[in-house]
């Protein structure tokens, strides 16, 4: 599993935002009810999208897994 950290100020938020909003679809997820990070994994394989947004039950941060193009699976948490 692979970490990927970066922190963005407000205007490089919005930046990129508005650079990748032609590629942005509308994807609801349910932040309210927290899961394990195994328990986003297993529901990434149920989706048809290639990342799964969710609330980590341990850290109460929304985090992010997705489907590697190598293979595998890779995971973006907020920096603690």
């Amino acid at each position: 599993m692979i970490i990927i950290t970066a922190v963005f100020t407000d205007d490089e938020l919005e930046y990129l935002i508005s650079f990748f909003s032609y590629a942005i679809a509308l994807v609801s997820f349910d932040l309210g009810t927290p899961i394990s990070i195994k328990e986003a994994i297993f529901a990434l394989d149920y989706i048809d999208h290639d990342f799964y947004v969710f609330r980590d039950e341990e850290s109460n941060e929304v985090s992010v897994v997705y489907k590697r193009n190598a293979g595998g699976v890779g995971l973006i948490q907020p920096e603690a």
